[in-house]
């Protein structure tokens, strides 16, 4: 919906909020994006753009990332294509339809990583339980499979390893600020790392 084109004081004010969201994800301050994309999904008369764009932030996040990841998909397509094809193709710009098509694809390939991200969390669950295990000497707490496991496909993963989704050590290290200091500590009663 572009600016000054809203129907109402609430469009606007759903407009703003998911600019906000937007640009706070953009900076990575994504504690708050979260927080303003759960907010503005608790209101039922929201854009299906608004809805759909919350979504897609929340399938990055750590929590139920899939379901967003699908539910964004689905929701981008049926904005697109309310009737199931591409009937109005003719009245859109070049750009336009540029722009759409990268939307799509952009939802296709989340929602593809959303899937290869939950198989491989669900799969090897075990081996990253050994891995915590032997990197911090204790028993991970839900809590730190939420940082450690969920987060790996996010986009503050990819930004802690340099863009490698396969570097697990090296984002447990950056996620818990461990540093080889620390290591050397963990003889005695200093056995946990600590955060930085």
């Amino acid at each position: 919906m572009l600016a000054g084109y809203e129907t109402s004081a609430r469009e606007y004010v759903f407009r703003s909020l998911f600019k906000k969201a937007s640009d706070s994800f953009d900076a990575e301050n994504y504690d708050e994006s979260e927080r303003l994309c759960r907010l503005l999904l608790t209101y039922t008369d929201l854009s299906t753009f608004h809805k759909a764009g919350c979504h897609r932030m929340l399938s990055l996040g750590d929590q139920d990332f899939l379901w967003h990841a699908e539910q964004a998909l689905g929701l981008y397509q049926h904005l697109f294509y309310p009737n199931g094809e591409s009937t109005g193709d003719y009245l859109l710009s070049d750009s336009q339809l540029e722009a759409r098509n990268n939307i799509l694809e952009d939802a296709r390939r989340n929602l593809s990583q959303a899937e290869q991200d939950h198989v491989e969390i669900q799969c090897d669950f075990a081996e990253r339980v050994e891995r915590f295990r032997a990197i911090y000497g204790y028993e991970p707490t839900a809590k730190d499979f939420s940082r450690a496991c969920l987060n790996r496909h996010s986009k503050k993963y990819l930004l802690a390893v340099d863009g490698s989704a396969q570097d697990y050590e090296s984002f447990i290290e950056h996620t818990f600020g461990i540093t080889q200091k620390d290591e050397n500590r963990k003889d005695g009663d200093a056995g946990t790392a600590r955060k930085i």
